[in-house]
């Protein structure tokens, strides 16, 4: 029997047009309930969702290893049917809130690999490719892929996007990390082709949501196709990994007022942000869209920044991973970029974490940062196509 970790997952460059988001439910909730959001707004009686893990919120496990199975199905009652390629192997009863929003430990069986996780509620049923990765060992150091800033729908970056995660195929990671903005307009058919695209890489992917990807229809197909659950922590071996979604920007669209600076983390994000930080010490590698330190522009805004940076510069933390400018940028943790690299470091462990932000996966021929990570170690290298 194989046991699993649950996880939950994310994916923004400059400006919304136009800026619609965040709907007033989930304003009043914040963005870290949006799987509340989810079963009040979205969904309606009869009707079923895997929350995780799904696409964009991978397992990754070895045998022994609990999964956290969560789904989403209002005023369905607590009992669902968890199928893995397919095939029924456990029947749940999960502990629910009064929305529906439920969760129950299980074990699953499996060859190494990829796997498709269904849940089965009653007639309703919903499935994510790729949701669970079973292995046979973790590796370390870890072999991370940091990958920014798709923007699907934008001139070639359809054809560039499908050739940089060709590349990444070719010599797979343990895993991908993506820092925002699959979508460029915000648009269901941008996110579908992200959805798609992901899904044929060979190792798991998480992602979390940028600006962009709240254009226009807002983040409501997101939170369908890739996942509910916009902030994310996981374990891989020793190392921690938290990730956090982007919140509108504070601009107009038109960035003619803060320069494109994200309003995000709110204060849901950064309460769930600290306790889990108050959890036994772990070195950790956290990602976001909008970079902490001013890379020329468009930083977290100034409502949550100071808070935001004081919770991440700690003794174990290892990195934090950024997109969004469309440049690669890099800082240590008092903001000095000075000696840093912007294309292939071994970090002195006296300047971590490192601040990384990744340029655009799909500006010119494309490209994608490489980081090897263990519990006192950090290097990277930017792959370019």
């Amino acid at each position: 029997m194989v046991k699993f970790a649950v996880v939950a997952l994310v994916a923004a460059a400059c400006g919304n047009d136009p800026p619609d988001y965040p709907p007033p439910p989930l304003a009043d909730l914040g963005i870290h309930q949006a799987p509340t959001y989810v079963a009040r707004t979205l969904m309606t009686a009869g009707t079923a969702l895997l929350a995780h893990p799904r696409l964009g919120q991978p397992a990754i496990a070895i045998a022994a290893e609990p999964l956290d199975v969560g789904w989403i199905a209002p005023a369905a009652g607590p009992a669902a049917d968890l199928l893995v390629d397919g095939i029924v192997v456990d029947h749940l009863v999960g502990d629910c809130d009064a929305d529906g929003v439920c969760h129950a430990m299980t074990t699953v069986t499996g060859a190494l690999g990829l796997h498709e996780l269904c849940i089965e509620v009653g007639t309703a049923r919903d499935c994510s490719p790729h949701a669970l990765s079973i292995v046979d060992h973790r590796n370390d150091p870890a072999t991370v892929v940091h990958l920014s800033d798709a923007h699907l729908g934008d001139g070639d970056s359809d054809v560039t996007f499908v050739q940089v995660l060709q590349a990444i195929a070719a010599s797979p990671p343990d895993f991908v990390v993506f820092t925002g903005d699959g979508a460029n307009d915000g648009l269901e058919s941008q996110r579908a082709a992200f959805v798609a695209d992901v899904a044929n890489l060979p190792v798991p992917i998480y992602a979390v949501t940028g600006n962009h990807d709240y254009d226009n229809r807002g983040i409501d197909s997101h939170l369908m196709m890739v996942g509910p659950e916009l902030d994310m922590m996981w374990s891989y071996g020793a190392l921690r990994f938290i990730g956090l979604s982007s919140g509108q920007d504070l601009d107009d669209g038109g960035h003619l007022s803060t320069i494109s600076e994200s309003s995000g983390p709110d204060d849901s994000q950064l309460t769930w942000l600290a306790t889990t930080l108050a959890q036994p010490s772990q070195p950790t590698v956290f990602f976001l869209h909008h970079p902490i330190y001013n890379a020329l522009f468009a930083t977290v805004g100034p409502e949550s920044r100071d808070r935001l940076k004081a919770l991440v510069t700690r003794d174990d933390a290892l990195a934090v991973l950024a997109g969004h400018t469309h440049i690669t940028s890099v800082y240590d943790a008092e903001g000095n970029s000075r000696d840093l690299s912007l294309d292939a470091q071994d970090v002195d462990p006296a300047r971590l974490p490192l601040h990384y932000t990744a340029a655009r996966a799909t500006n010119g021929s494309g490209g994608y940062a490489v980081f090897h990570l263990s519990a006192h170690h950090v290097d990277y290298r930017w792959i370019g196509l």
